[in-house]
């Protein structure tokens, strides 16, 4: 079967917007010891072949060893191959949310989500080891799924090395769908959350 490379932005600089709120503009839930959320994966090619796997995010403890408090954050996928256990520190501020990826030798932090966010906002978070990543927000809206329905979704556009796509982050909840095309159409990737 054919695959491709998902980079680590794909599965985790995405997943971790929650708490919206067009009061506050603060779109981060707390971070804490336990956080942790579950999706569901269609991993599609082009001949028609629909892989199914799972993905669990979560905040696994806090990490003093660095310079400053950084909490770990853990993405284990199953199903996809090529895929593997994805480590980061994280941290939240009142000017966005901040990473160093686990397995940059630098430790170099940087600016992964500014905050606040507007439809209309555009950034570029630039990781040490994946590259330039550009993201777009692009508006507030309603989405169904299943027999859920979600108000006041903000709708982010996003490219990255190789791929493209969108994510709708809920109220309260973060991320309930992203979909992610390789750049010549050959994959699509869809991920929904199915528990909080």
């Amino acid at each position: 079967m054919h695959t491709r490379t998902i980079p680590v932005f794909l599965l985790v600089g995405t997943f971790i917007l929650s708490g919206y709120s067009r009061d506050d503009n603060f779109y981060f839930t707390k971070l804490k010891d336990g956080l942790k959320w579950e999706y569901v994966i269609d991993y599609r090619v082009a001949q028609g072949v629909v892989q199914k796997g799972r993905m669990s995010y979560r905040i696994d403890g806090i990490d003093d060893n660095i310079w400053i408090s950084f909490f770990m954050e853990v993405i284990v996928i199953d199903g996809i191959p090529g895929v593997h256990t994805i480590h980061r520190y994280v941290r939240h501020t009142t000017e966005g949310r901040y990473v160093i990826e686990k397995d940059d030798p630098s430790k170099t932090e940087f600016l992964e989500y500014p905050n606040p966010i507007e439809v209309g906002d555009r950034w570029t978070a630039i990781s040490p080891t994946q590259g330039e990543f550009q993201f777009y927000a692009e508006a507030i809206e309603t989405l169904y799924l299943f027999d859920t329905k979600y108000e006041d979704c903000l709708k982010v556009s996003f490219t990255f090395p190789d791929w493209q796509g969108y994510a709708y982050m809920a109220p309260g909840l973060g991320d309930v769908k992203i979909v992610a095309e390789y750049e010549d159409g050959s994959v699509i990737m869809e991920a929904t959350l199915v528990q909080k």
